[in-house]
């Protein structure tokens, strides 16, 4: 089992005290090696870039901006008490550090890097405009932390250990012009916990695991939804190798498509729904889905078997273009109407199935009614 994550482990004030730096420096500090000298800096100016030695107040020797070395080791603070919004651009290729505060006054665009923050505790905006985000370790977002709006391809990696994104905040894949799969979030083989209170969201929008291992890969415990007209929120598990958990909500919302594509078991404990005018595909996933279902949308399960063990129910079409769908004893689904053209629909004895208003089935010399 995942822990819950603490908001005691990283405290964050307004205005960064000493006590608040030096919870940071021994929690980014552990794995450093002992000839690295720990450095504070923190940012002291308003739109500029993160290369100019001049922004920071302390800097390690004559090192340029922030950047673990040889010599010195960083936690960065980008804080609340500069008095107006601004924003700290990185342009620097490869940046390490141990720990980053980013403060609800900043916001950090990363342009042209690959950045590995260390201990993250976001209150601010963490904007990923190329390359990619290294995470590493579990972090606190009470911000947002987003992808850029244009096509290029940008990628958030886990690394080195499972991660839990605990906070109020979001994680936002904004809308693009496409629908492509170029907003990535990389599993890397590691476990996501997306904690009570946080939001993963929008669309177009790739989760991914995709180091080829079978694992339960995501465990949701706040929200994933897909809220952008017409555009995909896909969560693949790579040839049905990764399982999905659902102990919070996942919906697909405002015409946006929630796909779970080639997962190998889908465990949901709390509420997956599809609202008015969304879609929630299930594409090569054969699974039971229990806890409760509620379609007002569109319910598509292409290329893999469903059976339906818990409840709910809406005004929704369940499509099934191939395959089958079995509503097991003790389920009790409902739908505005179901459009078979798979194999089977298997209703067993104990479970209630309802139609609101069409039942459309096509018979095969494998049908089972």
């Amino acid at each position: 089992n995942i822990p819950h994550v603490s908001r005691g482990l990283l405290p964050r004030a307004a205005t960064p005290s000493v006590s608040v730096r030096t919870v940071i420096v021994l929690l980014g500090a552990v794995s450093a090696s002992l000839a690295q000298t720990p450095v504070t800096s923190t940012w002291n100016r308003t739109n500029s870039s993160w290369n100019v030695r001049a922004n920071w107040d302390i800097l390690g020797g004559s090192d340029p901006y922030p950047d673990d070395n040889a010599s010195f080791i960083y936690h960065v603070v980008l804080p609340a008490n500069i008095g107006t919004k601004y924003t700290c651009t990185v342009n620097t290729g490869d940046t390490d550090l141990q720990s980053l505060v980013v403060d609800a006054d900043a916001k950090l665009l990363l342009n042209s890097t690959d950045f590995r923050p260390g201990v993250i505790d976001n209150a601010g905006v963490i904007e990923l405009a190329t390359d990619k985000l290294y995470i590493s370790r579990p972090f606190f977002n009470d911000g947002e932390i987003r992808f850029d709006t244009d096509n290029s391809s940008e990628t958030i990696l886990l690394q080195g250990q499972d991660i839990t994104i605990a906070g109020t905040g979001k994680l936002t894949f904004p809308r693009t012009s496409s629908n492509t799969r170029t907003h990535n979030l990389n599993l890397n083989g590691q476990v996501l916990v997306n904690e009570l209170q946080h939001t993963i969201s929008g669309g177009p929008g790739y989760i991914a695991n995709l180091a080829q291992r079978t694992y339960l890969g995501v465990i949701n415990r706040g929200t994933i939804r897909a809220d952008q007209a017409g555009k995909t929120l896909e969560l693949d598990g790579w040839n049905d190798l990764m399982d999905i958990r659902n102990d919070g909500l996942m919906s697909a919302e405002s015409g946006g498509i929630l796909e779970f594509n080639q997962v190998g078991e889908l465990i949901n404990t709390g509420v997956i729904s599809c609202a008015a005018g969304s879609d929630l595909y299930l594409e090569d996933t054969t699974t039971a889905i229990g806890g409760t279902l509620n379609v007002d949308g569109r319910l598509r399960v292409r290329n893999g078997d469903l059976t339906l063990t818990g409840g709910g129910g809406g005004d929704g079409e369940l499509r099934v273009e191939s395959f089958s769908v079995t509503f097991a004893a003790g389920n009790t689904g409902e739908f505005g109407s179901i459009n078979h053209t798979g194999n089977s629909l298997i209703v067993e004895n104990g479970a209630t199935a309802t139609v609101r208003t069409l039942l459309s089935y096509n018979f095969t010399d494998e049908t089972r009614l």
